[in-house]
């Protein structure tokens, strides 16, 4: 890093990261279902449980958001 002025601000990484713990086992198994649904045989993954996956991603996006608004903000 150089010494000249930058725009930037202080961010409390482990403040972030601690904000997104709550949610960070079930993006993990959200990636792990979503990766998996094109192994499922024929008719299987049906067009219901790619909308109940999406709905899942919309609500941990939602948690993540939260948590990023109160825990994450520039010191």
């Amino acid at each position: 890093m150089n010494r000249m002025a930058g725009y930037s601000v202080p961010v409390d990484i482990e403040a972030v990261s601690a904000s997104l713990d709550s949610t960070r086992l079930m993006r993990l198994a959200l990636n792990v279902l979503w990766n998996g649904l094109d192994e499922l045989p024929g008719e299987t993954a049906t067009e219901s449980v790619a909308d109940a996956l999406a709905s899942v991603h919309d609500r941990i996006n939602e948690a993540e958001s939260v948590g990023l608004r109160i825990f994450g903000q520039a010191e």
